[in-house]
């Protein structure tokens, strides 16, 4: 084990409070997990790079000896033997974020971005997250230059405000640090009002730029089921962000509320279970063509959704706009123009935090039509079209629905038909005021457009 031990492999201790460990090499700066594989590999390459021969045997003779010896030597209960030790790693802060290239580390914060050499920051680093490509720092160059800013303008429709929103939430995906007051998901939507129009927007190219800047554990959402075992089974120590791709229609939000707010927990096979608390856990991201429940604040709260125009479809791609695929056919200046657009990105986070917009109106109607029918939604726009100037029994409006669609209670619970008329109201600007009536104590609504400055 001292032999394993002066080459660089410890065992590394997440947490120092726990018996659970993962065997870790570390060498010139940088760190990767290590596997029983990895260690018989490297014990191999090491003999086998001996003299011809030495104390009278072999390197052949000796790699015998210890393939023949291999349970012994390399079983579980031999690695355990291999002492612990604390690694200084490089890791973000509240103010900064740091991105490892081949010649170097770019620290971003609120100022803009930097290279330092790995002397200068001496932090250990994941190999892993090693971007390779020899970046050039520079901040100022021209942005409609750069092809993927250009998909983020198509993408925000050419607004500015979505344009600035988009920026500021790259930003925030991409700086490592978990603030506990900012526990939410990045939901990456539709503007589609028609769900069966939905794909090909572009979702999957952002999140694939995302790939090129940090460890993203890319996941489909599909058939992803979250009390699956080893549901995470692919999160390393080293994942920053994961990725749940294509959520199904209607998936269960409210599931996920304890790895967006406390931390993961990774199930392997054959290994302990891992838990990684909130501050070091991976930053969690949805797509979907569909909209993400969020009736209720507590949704609400842990959600941020961009919604992607529709400018790119399955008939009008990325390649059609530029004539060739993006990040596959660029060249050193096309990689360069996109990683300074990162690190702006991160740096407009810093500075502005990110940005608020207005959900527009295509997703809200989405999210009404996903959380409580098609039906509904054809009710509200009937009702809120005429508006009411008097107070209307709450029954009378209820049975008014479910005559119009033909429906029996048991099919729409006047529970539920009640949470969709406040969260319509809420949703589409509208006051809904209720009180009891004092004849016959019933509940009785009355709605208006709430007036707007613009």
């Amino acid at each position: 084990s001292q032999f394993l031990y002066d080459n660089g492999f410890h065992l590394y201790f997440y947490d120092a409070k726990s018996s659970i460990f993962r065997m870790v090499r570390q060498y010139d700066g940088f760190v990767n997990e290590a596997t029983t594989e990895s260690i018989k590999k490297f014990v191999k390459d090491y003999i086998q790079n001996l003299p011809a021969k030495f104390d009278s045997i072999t390197p052949n003779e000796l790699l015998e000896v210890v393939m023949t010896g291999s349970d012994s030597y390399f079983g579980n209960g031999f690695i355990e033997f291999l002492d612990r030790k604390k690694i200084d790693l490089l890791v973000d802060n509240s103010d900064s974020a740091y991105f490892p290239f081949t010649n170097g580390i770019v620290k971003v914060d609120n100022k803009g971005a930097k290279m330092y050499s790995y002397g200068e920051v001496g932090k250990v680093v994941w190999q892993t997250q090693v971007i390779d490509f020899n970046i050039d720092v520079d901040l100022d160059f021209d942005e409609d230059l750069c092809e993927f800013y250009t998909f983020m303008k198509k993408v925000c429709g050419e607004d500015l405000e979505n344009i600035e929103y988009l920026l500021s939430l790259t930003g925030y995906i991409l700086h490592q640090f978990k603030d506990p007051a900012r526990p939410f998901a990045v939901v990456l939507a539709e503007e589609t009002e028609d769900e069966k129009n939905g794909g090909g927007t572009g979702k999957g190219i952002f999140v694939k730029a995302l790939t090129h800047l940090s460890n993203v554990e890319r996941i489909d959402g599909k058939n992803f089921k979250l009390d699956k075992n080893f549901a995470f089974q692919r999160v390393g120590l080293d994942t920053k962000i994961i990725a749940i791709e294509d959520v199904r229609k209607n998936v269960d939000f409210e599931g996920f509320y304890s790895i967006i707010t406390e931390g993961v927990t990774v199930e392997k096979k054959n290994k302990d279970e891992l838990f990684i608390p909130y501050k070091d856990s991976p930053k969690i991201l949805f797509t979907t063509n569909y909209t993400m429940p969020s009736v209720g604040n507590h949704a609400k709260r842990r959600q941020r959704v961009f919604e992607f125009a529709s400018y790119f479809n399955s008939d009008f791609t990325p390649e059609d706009l530029f004539g060739h695929k993006l990040f596959d056919d660029w060249d050193k200046d096309e990689w360069n123009r996109f990683y300074n657009l990162m690190f702006l990105a991160v740096s407009y986070y810093f500075s502005f935090g990110i940005k608020k917009v207005e959900q527009g109106l295509k997703i809200k109607r989405k999210h009404i039509r996903l959380n409580f029918t098609e039906e509904f939604i054809d009710w509200w726009d009937l009702y809120s079209e005429k508006g009411s100037t008097n107070f209307e029994p709450f029954k009378e409006l209820y049975e008014g629905f479910l005559k119009q669609n033909d429906f029996d209670k048991k099919d729409y619970s006047q529970k539920r038909f009640k949470r969709a008329l406040e969260e319509s109201a809420e949703k589409f600007g509208f006051s809904l005021e209720s009180k009891r009536d004092g004849g016959s104590r019933q509940l009785v609504y009355k709605i208006s457009q709430i007036d707007t400055i613009n």
